[in-house]
């Protein structure tokens, strides 16, 4: 019988549950394609790629539809590791800048309403 098992340490310094997200905008004629990977501690415990299941209107919103994917996936896992070791709260990381503006300021109402049809 073969006994495998995870251990999980402290890399580089880095603390807590950070999600690197991104998204390929598909145009607006194709699907856009998204992807996350997620390190609890510097080691990588999630990912996913996968084309999204509805066409986005904006890059922005392909965007927001991956950070959507991805901080369903943090709530799971810090949940479960809520067990062992209490509040670790997801760190979304983003490099488009529209959606980081639209996250750190109120946004555009236009934009908002975009995303409110959308289910965003």
């Amino acid at each position: 019988m073969q006994n495998n098992s995870l251990t999980i340490k402290a890399n580089d310094g880095r603390e807590g549950l950070e999600i690197y997200v991104d998204a390929n905008w598909g145009g607006e004629a194709s699907r856009s394609q998204h992807g996350f990977i997620g390190f609890l501690w510097g080691s990588p415990v999630t990912w996913n790629s996968r084309r999204q299941t509805c066409m986005a209107s904006l890059t922005c919103q392909a965007e927001y539809m991956a950070l959507s994917f991805a901080a369903r996936a943090g709530i799971l896992i810090s949940q479960e590791i809520d067990v062992i070791h209490k509040g670790i709260v997801p760190t979304l990381i983003s490099d488009n800048k529209a959606a980081i503006q639209i996250a750190s300021d109120s946004g555009s109402k236009k934009i908002q309403d975009i995303f409110r049809e959308n289910s965003i």
